[in-house]
């Protein structure tokens, strides 16, 4: 695309070209090795007023393992991630009050020792860390780490070729994924029509 400006100059942060304002849009903020916690710095004011404009019913955070080789699991890193995951969520809270909030946890990831390949201690810590911060903020919460538990962990999927070791997912392995996500979704949007008397979220 070539897009030339003729009205002076004006901040552009990026273009939006997705259309209509219906049914699901992926925005990847994807940095090699970036914790994600950029998201904290957009500006307030532009992020409430495309909120509005973009009517956001559900708003999805996935966040990747990088932290995990380095994440130690005392109680002075259990306040650092969560500092960094309230601001966030916090942030999302204030300025899309009409949206709601998703945050997928994150899945299994394994290293290789002498004695062969083992998962981290460290997902199984982040995990429940999460799971206690978004019930605590009353944000939905998939718990990714427990569908990798509940089907043998990180070295069981990549023994059936779902993931690599580092926890990447493959293509077979995404689609597992997405399979199992969709279905805890449309769960959770009929468990949320019985309780209202079958209101259609808009």
């Amino acid at each position: 695309y070539e897009i030339k400006s003729i009205g002076g100059y004006s901040p552009i942060y990026g273009y939006f070209l997705d259309g209509n304002n219906f049914g699901i849009q992926l925005d990847n903020f994807g940095i090699r090795g970036h914790s994600g916690d950029g998201l904290r710095l957009i500006d307030s004011g532009i992020l409430h007023q495309e909120s509005n404009r973009l009517n956001a019913g559900l708003i999805i955070f996935q966040f990747g393992n990088n932290m995990i080789p380095y994440l130690k699991t005392d109680e002075k890193s259990k306040q650092w991630v969560l500092r960094i995951f309230k601001g966030i969520i916090q942030k999302y809270k204030n300025q899309c009050p009409a949206s709601s909030l998703l945050l997928i946890g994150p899945g299994d990831m394994g290293l290789e020792e002498s004695d062969g390949p083992k998962s981290y201690e460290s997902c199984a810590v982040l995990n429940s860390w999460l799971k206690e911060f978004t019930l605590k903020e009353q944000v939905a919460y998939f718990d990714f780490y427990s569908l990798f538990q509940e089907s043998g962990g990180i070295l069981e999927w990549r023994k059936k070729g779902l993931a690599s070791l580092d926890g990447h997912l493959s293509p077979k392995g995404q689609k597992t994924f997405a399979n199992q996500l969709n279905q805890e979704l449309l769960s959770a949007y009929s468990a949320y029509q019985i309780i209202t008397g079958n209101k259609v979220l808009k």
